[in-house]
């Protein structure tokens, strides 16, 4: 096997597949990329840790001979990175592994038998054609709010859901939950095949692999869900179990309505929020039939910190505490100005609701005092 191209040709594709090998796999052969080179097809690059996997073609490189190779990732990886993005490397297969040489630097790493990779696999599914931008968004406006926590397995990554014939996605680690459905993506029946749990561990890449074609095919199955983008293809195996019924606790329309500038509410919460006491971990959000919100913490033995912004529309005089990261992190994805929060009294949730580019988004968030989560 040998082939020519330059390092910025290959850094990227190679850097993406060594980032999903998990060194504590104990299977040797899963610490390798494969590598298979082709006069008709170019390169085809593989990786897998078991649970996710990328199949990466490079159509265009010049294949001098042909062949089949499995390298250890990190170290392939380190030796392309540290090249210089302009250098025209050659890669040649030796007798115990591989020759990388560019600009008078040579490497050699050993390899294994490709034939000890572990054979992969396109998973076969529904396809439903999409925007990749699309798909992307709607991941980064649910992923944050999915569990951390070991113990909630089942709230462990954005699930997958039909509303109304539309494709839906929603992320809830129990205190809070973000649901986003677009408008532009019809399910085939109008429903999903299972329940479909996409696992933290998969969100950015996926997303990346949404980012590399401006149309993706999304292939869903009760195993898998695939994303296939262009010269590239990803896939992840789902969380099992049973996503909690969420639209149980969705609530009607609140009789309370307030709107805050954005820009001002996020300022005022990164302010205060160097005071948060460290047990309680809340911002206290204090309304007044005025028309303003003061922002509060205080830390015992260290100090306290307010800030007043102006709130739009009416509410009565109440307060609301808010673990301040639940509010920064949805202001973070929001794009309009305005923050529209709907209120019903302070033992309940409040929610935001905004419209995107053909995509409805849906906010949830428990205040702190009370006991019950969602």
């Amino acid at each position: 096997m040998k082939f020519t191209c330059k390092q910025s040709d290959i850094n990227e594709s190679i850097q993406k597949l060594a980032s999903i090998v998990n060194p504590r796999i104990p299977n040797p052969a899963l610490l390798n990329i494969w590598i298979n080179a082709s006069k008709q097809n170019g390169l085809l690059l593989r990786a897998t840790d078991s649970s996710r996997s990328i199949h990466y073609s490079l159509p265009n490189v010049e294949v001098e001979a042909e062949g089949t190779i499995s390298v250890p990732a990190k170290k392939l990886a380190e030796s392309i990175r540290v090249l210089n993005k302009d250098d025209e490397i050659t890669f040649k297969e030796a007798k115990n592994g591989l020759n990388i040489s560019a600009s008078g630097t040579k490497f050699t790493i050993i390899g294994q038998d490709p034939k000890d990779f572990v054979p992969l696999k396109k998973a076969s599914g529904e396809e439903i054609k999409v925007s990749g931008k699309e798909l992307a968004k709607m991941i980064s406006l649910t992923q944050f709010a999915a569990a951390k926590e070991a113990g909630r397995y089942s709230l462990n990554g954005i699930y997958f859901d039909c509303v109304d014939n539309h494709l839906a996605l929603v992320g809830s680690d129990g205190k809070r939950l973000a649901q986003v459905v677009s408008q532009n993506i019809t399910l085939p029946n109008g429903k999903l095949p299972g329940t479909i749990i996409l696992a933290n561990r998969s969100f950015d890449l996926l997303m990346w692999a949404c980012n590399k074609a401006d149309e993706v095919t999304l292939i869903l199955s009760p195993q898998t869900v695939a994303i296939e983008a262009g010269e590239v293809y990803v896939d992840s195996l789902l969380v099992n179990g049973l996503y909690p019924d969420y639209k149980a606790i969705l609530p009607k329309p609140y009789e309370y309505q307030i709107t805050m500038d954005r820009h001002e509410l996020n300022d005022a919460l990164k302010r205060v929020s160097q005071f948060v006491d460290v047990d309680k971990y809340e911002v206290l959000f204090s309304l007044s039939d005025n028309g303003t919100a003061l922002l509060s913490t205080a830390r015992p033995g260290e100090g306290d910190a307010e800030s007043q912004i102006e709130v739009r529309d009416s509410t009565e005089n109440m307060k609301l505490a808010f673990n301040p990261d639940h509010i920064l992190e949805v202001l973070k994805v929001l794009e309009l100005d305005d923050v529209i929060m709907s209120i019903k009294d302070v033992d309940s949730p409040v929610y935001i609701k905004e419209q995107q580019e053909g995509l409805s988004y849906y906010y949830l968030v428990v205040p702190s005092s009370p006991t019950d989560n969602v």
